[in-house]
């Protein structure tokens, strides 16, 4: 497993706090970049038998048998990652948005207080006792 994972720690989430699509997503796109990445590889002319022989599953895997095939290959491995990275993306926005409105609807001083982007789409910084309780709100207080 890659570091860009972000695979909950058992001991620290509760179960429903654990979005499995989005972490079965993830796991795709990690085993389409590494793809990609010996691909890209073995693409340069290397002479490792163990690439040659991960680049050679790979092309039974996908079906690939000449050189445009693999062009073709690597485009839409290219793509994939990239709709499903967008997908993980979409559903975060959405999801701070939905807890930003529900903030709002709870407690209207509270979301005012915390900061917002600015017209230049500046983040403010907030401080002290604000931050502490949008940690909290958020669900996000750090016990370090």
């Amino acid at each position: 497993m890659t570091k860009t994972l972000n695979e909950p720690n058992k001991r620290s989430k509760n179960r429903r706090d654990v979005k499995f699509w989005k972490i079965r997503i993830q796991k795709e796109i990690s085993s389409w970049r590494k793809e990609l990445s010996i691909i890209a590889e073995t693409g340069t002319g290397s002479d490792n038998v163990k690439l040659n022989r991960k680049e050679r599953k790979i092309f039974q895997k996908y079906r690939v048998t000449n050189a445009r095939e693999v062009a073709q290959l690597t485009e839409t491995l290219k793509q994939k990652v990239q709709a499903k990275a967008q997908r993980i993306r979409r559903y975060e926005k959405r999801e701070k948005q939905y807890s930003q409105n529900k903030m709002f609807k709870e407690d209207t001083k509270i979301l005012h207080k915390l900061g917002h982007e600015d017209y230049r789409g500046q983040r403010t910084t907030l401080y002290g006792r604000n931050r502490d309780l949008l940690e909290v709100t958020m669900g996000r207080r750090s016990t370090a």
